[in-house]
């Protein structure tokens, strides 16, 4: 498709991940767009529940061969604080930084004493590393394997269902994109018929 004013090549949208193609120049159909849309919106919400059931069943079934690995693993998941302390100084490591014990705080919105804590605990289990002169901290090369191995489990255990996952999300929002440009008279049709009644 060309556009006549820009004379450039147009890629058609499509309201799902059955490459319904939205024409922009004929009549819209509200109706249709929502029913859509609730569709891709409730595929979505079911996907989402079995992904954060799939997340806990991770973490709950893992077992590190290394018994150190196991130790860090088990301290880790213990308290939804050390879980999202792991995370915050996995990010921090994997953007080349080190934090203070305030800005880890923050981030883990808990307060300095209990980081501190969490701090001395992860050093008596080896995977923090300090910044040598400032004395902030980050998580060392174990805690990033450790991350990786997690996230590898995550990612390959069902990737069926993953992909699935995936091309929801992405049509939730192509078809949440083309709602919004119709809300803000961008788009003037679709040609997806009615499917309501059937």
């Amino acid at each position: 498709m060309t556009d006549k004013n820009t004379n450039t090549i147009v890629k058609p949208l499509h309201l799902s991940e059955m490459s319904i193609p939205v024409n922009l120049t004929y009549g819209f159909d509200q109706g249709v767009s929502d029913f859509y849309f609730r569709v891709i919106f409730e595929r979505l919400a079911y996907f989402q529940v079995v992904r954060e059931i799939g997340h806990h069943n991770v973490r709950a079934r893992r077992k590190a061969e290394n018994r150190h690995y196991a130790k860090i693993v088990e301290w880790t998941n213990a308290t939804q604080h050390r879980q999202l302390f792991m995370r915050v100084l996995c990010k921090t490591k994997m953007e080349n930084e080190h934090k203070s014990v305030g800005e880890v705080a923050s981030l883990c919105n808990v307060s300095a004493n209990a980081v501190r804590e969490m701090i001395k605990e992860a050093s008596e289990l080896g995977f923090i590393e300090r910044h040598p002169d400032t004395h902030h901290v980050s998580v060392n090369s174990i805690g990033i394997k450790i991350w990786h191995r997690y996230i590898e489990s995550l990612y390959t255990e069902d990737e069926t269902f993953i992909r699935q996952f995936f091309n929801t999300v992405n049509d939730y929002y192509r078809h949440k994109d083309i709602r919004e440009m119709h809300e803000k008279g961008k788009v003037a049709s679709h040609n997806v018929p009615d499917l309501r009644s059937k």
